[in-house]
């Protein structure tokens, strides 16, 4: 009889930043009204074996939701449409048609009111409370729509939704978030679902325990890499991972999931230290280890009292990425014949949210349909993984591949020069807090910064319009380790690690010299004719963390000189004491950095009249000077906003006859 091992991963970044503990983005939070809660009704309601892998920093994320806790984009959608000032209508419009289009193409309510958006047209305080309503609605899976009827109610009303409504909406979102975890508690002791655990933050166990090891499948890497060699952090984080989970669903956890399926021969051991006793990987590795080639089709022997499952990767991709497509009985039908063609025991292991995205109705007939057909066990017979871990092995695999699901390597993480910078950064900030005798308070930030997902968005092979929020939460967990530490934060901390192909929107290169006279007063106009111009008024990345405090920047030169206006909303936000505007200029040897602090407008005393706020500077350049600019803000010493948004702006010394007169 064909048996099928089922693992669905619950995993997303840690979005908090570093100062706050407050999520900067909102994606745990939505995808806990989809995915997370649909797959857990799922399995509650069928009784169906399969195994679910919780990632710790998820589950602290969870909480912080379930406690009342909200985010940026939460607290955009609460404010009442009407006082939206531009700034956050300008945001909203940005940011708020967010996941995969499909969420949206679904209701013919949020369809409408993406394709206006995407058509430019106008949007008055009606439209943009429908943007808000949708863009959390949008998100909301089958078993919330079913068991909030309110939910289910809007849905149908479509459009024209009233402060009232959205409240309702909110409140039911709100008791959806929060029953996710208490559901897979309940499944864990019933013993519905296996619960197993990923290492705390989520890193790439096979480059934490040392960089190095990435020359295993990666040949062609430089001679001189970033090296960190901390095996003892991905104990650390093996055993509090699983500890953390284990608290959190009251039950045992003996299974591992190790990030992204990145597997090395020194895991096992460790993963036996850390009390795990079976793992998942990828076929790919499998293939490439060194092993006995005996019985297909069964667990494997790793050594040291670790059972290695490695996924069908086929199988596994076609759930991800290919059965949105085709109806649910014909995907089911092709599911369980390819199990029956591989015969013995078959290992399903893929992302448990991101998949449900892009089914029209969030995968329900996909989910039932597949639980309903393993319930039958007339074909294929469901199993959890700690059963299968005491079937007959299939042989021994004496030496583990150093790779990951994703092609069998570590180029996602390490193969480019813009995550080996990041590495680098890395590097750096352990070795200070190591020196310092490893406090727990700097530790907590160096955890954080060892996770997977900041390089997974470095290098050239994904792209994300929220690139520059990741760059920017990583470098904040870094500069949150030093802060610990009593330490400033390097100035290299300041400088992106993502390299931005394109300029930013709404950018004017100067178009002359200029000489200004430097009095932060802006009186004479024609004084600035000609410099280049940056438009910060747009909004930039997810839900950013910036509250508008610059509508653009000004700069430009003349011989070594480079002048740099910045032009302050009316009314500043407040900030608190201590806040600092910093300058990073970037090119030539060094990176240099200017900073000054932060003064709201009620603090001022030059007398400035309202339309004339800002901030103008004047540095000496190099000879034949090439580089970028751009404005941060740093509160508590972490980045919290950056002019512009979603790119640098480019400084040059130019020859008199390049200049347009």
């Amino acid at each position: 009889m064909t048996r099928a091992a089922i693992l669905w991963h619950h995993h997303q970044p840690d979005y908090r930043d570093p100062a706050t503990g407050r999520p900067m983005m909102p994606w745990t939070r939505l995808h806990a009204l989809r995915g997370y809660r649909d797959v857990g009704v799922a399995l509650k309601e069928s009784g169906v074996p399969m195994t679910v892998n919780l990632v710790p920093s998820l589950l602290d994320q969870l909480d912080w939701y379930a406690g009342g806790g909200g985010d940026s984009h939460l607290d955009l959608t609460r404010r009442p449409a009407a006082d939206l000032n531009e700034h956050e209508r300008a945001e909203i419009l940005r940011t708020f048609i967010a996941g995969h289009p499909a969420m949206f193409g679904a209701w013919p309510g949020a369809r409408r009111i993406k394709e206006r958006r995407e058509r430019g047209e106008p949007f008055g305080v009606n439209d943009l409370r429908d943007l808000q309503v949708w863009s959390t609605l949008a998100w909301v899976g089958w078993s919330g729509a079913r068991d909030e009827r309110a939910l289910k109610e809007l849905r149908k009303k479509g459009a024209d939704f009233t402060e009232d409504d959205k409240l309702v909406m909110l409140a039911a979102c709100e008791r959806l978030v929060r029953s996710v975890m208490p559901l897979y508690r309940e499944l864990a002791q019933r013993g519905v679902a296996e619960i197993s655990a990923s290492p705390y933050y989520h890193p790439i166990l096979p480059l934490l325990i040392d960089t190095e090891n990435a020359r295993r499948c990666l040949p062609d890497l430089p001679a001189d890499i970033p090296r960190v060699k901390r095996p003892e952090d991905a104990m650390a984080q093996l055993i509090r991972g699983r500890e953390r989970v284990e608290r959190a669903v009251g039950a045992e956890v003996v299974g591992l999931w190790p990030p992204e399926g990145a597997i090395c021969h020194e895991l096992p051991e460790m993963a036996a230290k850390a009390g795990f006793r079976w793992l998942v990987s990828d076929e790919g590795n499998l293939l490439r280890s060194e092993r006995d080639f005996s019985t297909e089709g069964a667990p494997w022997d790793l050594g040291d009292g670790v059972v290695g499952f490695f996924r069908d990767r086929s199988i596994s991709d076609d759930i991800g990425f290919r059965y949105a497509k085709r109806p649910a009985k014909d995907a089911v039908d092709a599911l369980l014949s390819a199990c029956e063609a591989r015969g013995g025991l078959v290992t399903i292991a893929l992302d448990g949210e991101n998949p449900w995205e892009s089914f029209a109705d969030a995968g329900q007939a996909f989910l039932t349909t597949l639980c309903e057909a393993l319930n039958r066990r007339d074909r294929v017979t469901p199993v959890r993984f700690s059963e299968a871990a005491k079937e007959p092995v299939a042989g021994k695999v004496y030496a583990l591949h150093t790779g990951s699901w994703v092609n069998s390597d570590l180029a996602i993480w390490f193969g480019d020069e813009e995550d080996r910078r990041g590495w680098s950064l890395l590097a750096k900030a352990r070795e200070a807090v190591a020196a310092a005798g490893d406090p727990p308070a700097a530790m907590e930030h160096i955890y954080a910064a060892e996770g997977s997902d900041w390089f997974w968005w470095y290098g050239r092979e994904f792209d994300t319009p929220f690139a520059l929020d990741f760059d920017r939460l990583f470098r904040g967990q870094l500069a949150a380790a030093y802060r610990a530490l009593g330490q400033a934060p390097p100035d290299t901390l300041s400088v992106p690690v993502k390299a931005l192909t394109t300029p930013p929107p709404g950018l004017k290169l100067p178009t002359r010299p200029i000489s200004p006279r430097i009095d932060g007063a802006r009186r004479l106009f024609f004084e600035w004719v000609g410099a280049g111009y940056a438009d910060c008024a747009r909004p930039g990345g997810a839900m950013s963390l910036s509250a508008g405090h610059l509508q653009g920047i000004a700069w430009g030169l003349d011989d070594n000189l480079l002048y740099v206006r910045l032009d302050h909303r009316r009314p500043l936000p407040p900030e608190r004491a201590g806040t600092e505007w910093q300058l990073v200029l970037m090119g030539g040897p060094e990176t240099r950095t200017l900073r000054w602090p932060y003064i709201d407008e009620d603090n001022r005393t030059d007398g400035l009249v309202a339309g004339e706020l800002c901030t103008e500077l004047s540095l000496l350049l190099p000879k034949d000077f090439r580089g970028s600019l751009h404005v941060a803000l740093i509160r508590d010493g972490v980045e919290v906003a950056r002019y512009p948004q979603d790119g640098d702006v480019p400084v040059q010394l130019h020859e008199e006859t390049d200049w347009w007169v």
